[in-house]
């Protein structure tokens, strides 16, 4: 009686944020499902009988597909890229005291500027005449400067900046978690760093890195001030195309096709992240 008092307990304080998820998630989508089923005029009027044409026309569109494969490109990079430099900013914070704290107050007080005001930094540093491209003409890499805004390379840049702080502190308490006794048992019986961090060390973390990872491919697919003031409109993305069909074309129906297609790529990434990161826990600790 006592644990299926305790369950119902627990079913009752979790009806709240399903009623909230269902509400302002499940509810939306749809309306957005019912929304792409119908042809719509220049003032948002549905026309005609409901079909699968406007699902039909972006999927089989060159443009959109470009358009979808770009948004993949960039929310796989995006993910790898930043928890590429964010795992090694959140160990640093955890292990060393002194340095630690530094790193940690600079990635958060990284956190306290604006979007906007990031995003014009980096328009300043990537210019034609700007530190980057004088930096890479003074160490040899190129002969000339080169194109850095405006294109896919300037937004990858940009989103990796703002996904960078949110990884590195949510990779902090994964990296907390780690047995020191375990690391410092490993190093006594003469492992290598290498062999300890791929034997030890990511065994341990591989779950809070799969979830951290899903975490930036899904904001980053949802992303749209960065792609936006970064790519100059060249950069042609799943959320800029929402956003001009909804605004400037006022073709709801497409917005919402579009926004069904970004919901099914990013609820497939998670999917495929969760199977992953069940099925692979990493190396098992002390195997060779």
């Amino acid at each position: 009686m006592n644990r299926v008092s305790t369950r119902a307990r627990w079913g009752l304080g979790s009806l709240p944020l399903l009623l909230f998820y269902v509400a302002f998630f499940l509810l939306p989508q749809l309306y957005f499902l019912r929304l792409s089923l119908y042809r719509t005029d220049t003032v948002g009027q549905q026309l005609g009988a409901p079909g699968f044409q406007t699902i039909a026309k972006v999927l089989s569109s060159d443009f959109y597909r470009d358009a979808i494969v770009s948004t993949i490109a960039l929310c796989v990079l995006t993910m790898l890229f930043t928890l590429v430099l964010a795992y090694p900013i959140a160990y640093s914070c955890v292990r060393s005291r002194t340095w630690g704290r530094f790193i940690f107050i600079c990635v958060v007080a990284s956190m306290f500027s604006s979007a906007v005001a990031r995003v014009l930094g980096w328009r300043v540093l990537l210019a034609i005449d700007g530190p980057v491209n004088r930096l890479l003409q003074l160490i040899g890499l190129v002969n000339q400067p080169v194109q850095l805004t405006g294109n896919f390379y300037g937004v990858l840049i940009g989103t990796v900046h703002a996904m960078l702080p949110i990884a590195a502190i949510g990779l902090m308490p994964v990296c907390e978690a780690v047995s020191r006794e375990q690391l410092e048992a490993a190093t006594g019986l003469g492992s290598s760093s290498w062999r300890t961090f791929r034997t030890v060390f990511l065994p341990q973390t591989w779950t809070g890195l799969v979830s951290i990872g899903l975490l930036v491919f899904a904001v980053t697919a949802g992303a749209f001030t960065t792609p936006a003031l970064l790519g100059g409109g060249r950069v042609a993305i799943l959320a800029i195309l929402i956003y001009t069909a909804a605004s400037q074309s006022l073709d709801y129906s497409v917005a919402a096709a579009l926004s069904l297609v970004l919901f099914a790529l990013v609820g497939g990434a998670v999917l495929l992240g969760l199977v992953v990161g069940r099925s692979r826990s990493g190396p098992k600790v002390g195997s060779t």
